[in-house]
């Protein structure tokens, strides 16, 4: 019969003070379920309503602008981890008359597009609004989200039911929000 030696968890702290980076990555496996929930429990119903948007104007190389509205209390909180999935839903247009920018037919299609993704995928269900850009002929959501499965059900419902409008939906894993970086003022 084989046997594993098992490395306890104050043995793999020592090392890892002593620089060794697998030890860390060790003992995150070990109690990862834990963990996560541990910071489900200090965090679970993050309301948003309070939190400060800020607006960014930006200008492509061609010189088109760019809106940016983003939350950037969300931008830096620090469990982040507790919504490990980012959601990027895409919605291309023709803004070619318009700088780059949405006609107000479509603009107003985008914002009830964007109201009804807010009513079905709230805060206290762990679904995260960090923001929007919008230029370039494209408007973009960004969300994160605790899960991936019912924001993948509510923007595909949500896709059909605007079927004339082109939805590109993006959902990965990104714990660390590492896609959101460009918007960190601490950058």
């Amino acid at each position: 019969m084989m046997h594993k030696d098992v490395v306890s968890d104050s043995a793999l702290v020592r090392d890892y003070i002593n620089g060794k980076e697998l030890a860390i990555e060790l003992l995150i496996k070990r109690h990862q379920q834990r963990l996560y929930s541990f910071i489900y429990s200090k965090v679970q119903n993050r309301d948003t309503t309070e939190d400060n948007f800020v607006g960014l104007e930006m200008k492509t190389e061609a010189e088109l602008p760019i809106l940016a509205i983003v939350n950037s209390d969300v931008l830096n909180w620090e469990n982040k981890i507790s919504h490990p999935w980012m959601a990027h839903i895409t919605f291309p247009y023709h803004g070619e008359k318009n700088n780059g920018m949405p006609n107000s037919n479509m603009y107003n299609i985008l914002n009830k597009i964007e109201e009804k993704v807010d009513e079905l995928l709230l805060d206290k269900d762990g679904f995260l609004n960090i923001g929007r850009v919008t230029g370039d002929n494209e408007k973009v959501l960004f969300l994160a989200c605790k899960d991936f499965n019912k924001p993948a059900l509510v923007l595909n419902k949500i896709r059909e039911a605007y079927p004339k409008v082109e939805m590109n939906i993006d959902i990965f894993k990104d714990k660390y929000w590492r896609s959101l970086e460009r918007f960190n003022s601490k950058n």
